[in-house]
């Protein structure tokens, strides 16, 4: 990945606001992109996750409430790209979070959900070291929450999370083909700085990702990045000095 290393090179594109509406709402499942509306691809998401719940789920736990899971997912949806917040999530239903935990954990084992790991380290205890959540697919995010590209339009802040959530996806396939694993991370410190998604390479290589789904770039968009390099620094020095 160019990320990495090699030599990437400066290109502009203009990429039209509602093409990227239109391919949040699409997703990525192959069966799905293979329905041409937007109808039946729905109609094929929906099938989808009713298979997954009343067939894989089942099979992976005896659960007693099992219509709590498409629900619980539907809220998952709508808080996709945010810091897991158990009590939030367990507050509509009449479950304890022991137990939406253990839906959380079921949906992951699934891939309808996605818990993204912070990036952090024992050496400092300013970072927060809570996981975000992510949808396992937008197509069916866009879904469970009824929204098309005109609903996207209206609502920046759950485009934004689904943006974020979108470019995740791409860039998980994108390191699927690379030779040498990477593993992916957020970073968020306690002050609220953070940066959406880290990609880590080894021990020595991190790339940072801040997803934007404003036309505009401001340098306060990069403070994050910024923070990051500085906890990366300090953390090699830290190491460097206990090794010597």
């Amino acid at each position: 990945m160019l990320l990495f290393g090699g030599n990437p090179q400066r290109f502009h594109r203009t990429a039209e606001t509602k093409c990227m509406h239109l391919r949040i709402i699409a997703g990525g499942y192959p069966a799905a992109l293979a329905r041409t509306s937007i109808r039946r691809r729905a109609v094929w998401y929906r099938d989808y996750v009713e298979t997954l719940v009343q067939r894989d789920v089942r099979d992976l736990a005896r659960i007693s409430s099992l219509e709590v899971l498409p629900r619980l997912l539907q809220l998952a949806a709508g808080q996709t790209a945010r810091l897991v917040d158990v009590a939030e999530m367990a507050g509509p239903f009449q479950v304890s979070r022991p137990t939406i935990r253990d839906y959380i954990t079921l949906l992951e084992r699934v891939f309808l959900l996605e818990s993204l790991p912070p990036w952090h380290s024992n050496r400092l205890s300013r970072l927060i070291k809570t996981p975000k959540l992510h949808l396992g697919d937008t197509g069916l995010a866009t879904t469970l929450l009824g929204l098309d590209a005109s609903a996207l339009v209206k609502d920046r802040a759950i485009l934004s999370q689904l943006l974020e959530t979108f470019v995740l996806q791409e860039l998980r396939r994108q390191a699927s083909w690379h030779e040498a694993p990477i593993s992916f991370h957020h970073f968020r410190n306690k002050d609220g700085v953070e940066v959406d998604i880290v990609l880590e390479r080894g021990a020595q290589e991190l790339a940072g990702i801040e997803v934007k789904s404003s036309a505009t770039v401001t340098a306060s968009d990069f403070r994050g990045l910024r923070k990051l390099k500085e906890t990366a620094t300090s953390i090699t020095r830290s190491r460097r000095s206990s090794s010597t």
